[in-house]
């Protein structure tokens, strides 16, 4: 207790100040997963206060844009909005965080009716130990809201009652994490298990009820693969040989789906499995591969790289790609069991191939950008039928 006491007193000071605590320096984001970019940076560089109202025990959260000299009066000639202000309170749900393994805050957007979309403030602070200045401002929000509940001062609360504010949203925050989808290779076969056992003949007959994984969801750490049998496949000598080992990472983006694989003699995509995980892992930094396996077989790993020459269609909600091994090529596609999926599966490839590509993070590409690049690997023209024998 001993600790917050000293942390609060640093953050806040001994005088009444309009502004109670500040972090000079960290990049805003705003996130919305049922959006086509879930995740859109608002400002590269901004600095988060905690201001007074004018209402007594009411606080703000303040994030505003930070410009280098000369940018804000071009900033100001395209109107354009440079700060963003929320009422602290327990609605914020306000948590201190890990972001993509950063030092940071997540909080809800209040303004947002169906509960899913929210806020990130990632600390770059490279003058501090950011880990010490991001619980500091989380105690200082919990004071905030432990004052506008009980509309008395901070000063007047047990402390527990301070500690429990900011330990209920992290518990909280991290029960969520651990609930969404805490992957590991043997899920991944539990999930395609659950796919199989749902009839999914063609792309018109898609299965809602898995559900995709994002950043950071689990690691494949390469423990001993049994060996994997499955019926003969009319078309198992047109496949290439299973790889003898899959690539191990972190798994940024994992869905379900069919694998179909094009059949030169009939000149159309012929489906080889039913039900399949494509996975996107990451190896080393701005290294990526994709592992296509399914229950009985596995079928693909290779790195993420622009002979893929990966292309998304929206409207069969697929991913079709090349593969070369022993001089041969082969092309595959992948039909996302639903709409979910397949948006999981554009933006984490387009990120993977972005990093790939350019050696630096996805974050930092501005939204508009983000949008041209997912835009640039979706087919806009009208495709034909689809085969009866998809």
């Amino acid at each position: 207790m001993n600790t917050l006491k000293s942390l609060g007193k640093l953050l806040w000071g001994a005088k009444q100040e309009p502004e109670r605590a500040r972090i000079a320096s960290g990049v805003f984001y705003q996130t919305n997963p049922a959006a086509k970019v879930r995740r859109k940076c608002l400002y590269k560089d901004s600095e988060l206060t905690i201001c007074r109202t004018d209402v007594k025990h009411q606080f703000l959260l303040i994030v505003q844009q930070v410009f280098d000299d000369g940018e804000e009066e071009l900033e100001d000639a395209e109107d354009l909005d440079d700060e963003h202000e929320f009422l602290i309170g327990e609605e914020l749900r306000f948590a201190a965080t890990l972001v993509e393994g950063s030092n940071g805050f997540k909080w809800a957007d209040p303004e947002d009716p169906e509960g899913v979309a929210g806020y990130e403030f990632v600390i770059e602070d490279p003058k501090s130990d950011s880990k010490v200045v991001r619980d500091g401002f989380a105690l200082a929000v919990a004071q905030c809201v432990w004052e506008r509940k009980n509309e008395r001062s901070y000063t007047q609360a047990p402390e527990a009652e301070i500690a429990s504010i900011v330990m209920q949203v992290e518990d909280e925050e991290l029960e969520k994490m651990l609930n969404s989808v805490a992957i590991s290779e043997n899920e991944l076969q539990d999930m395609i298990n659950e796919g199989k056992s749902q009839e999914n003949p063609s792309p018109e007959t898609k299965s809602p009820k898995t559900s995709p994984t994002g950043k950071g969801k689990g690691k494949n750490k390469g423990p001993a693969r049994q060996e994997k049998h499955r019926k003969p496949n009319k078309y198992d000598e047109h496949l290439p040989a299973p790889p003898k080992k899959i690539a191990f990472g972190d798994i940024t983006v994992s869905v379900i789906g069919a694998l179909y694989l094009f059949d030169f003699a009939s000149e159309s995509f012929v489906e080889v499995d039913s039900s399949v995980a494509l996975s996107v892992i990451e190896t080393d930094k701005y290294t990526y591969f994709i592992n296509v396996i399914a229950n009985e077989r596995d079928y693909v790993t290779q790195p993420i790289e622009p002979s893929m020459n990966a292309i998304f269609n929206h409207d069969h909600l697929s991913l079709i790609w090349n593969f070369f091994e022993d001089g041969k090529a082969y092309s595959f596609s992948l039909v996302a069991s639903d709409e979910s999926h397949y948006n999981a599966l554009h933006q984490g490839m387009t990120k993977a191939a972005y990093e790939t590509l350019n050696e630096m993070p996805w974050s930092k590409v501005g939204v508009s950008s983000q949008d041209y690049l997912l835009d640039a690997q979706e087919e806009d023209i009208d495709m034909a039928a689809v085969p009866e024998n998809w």
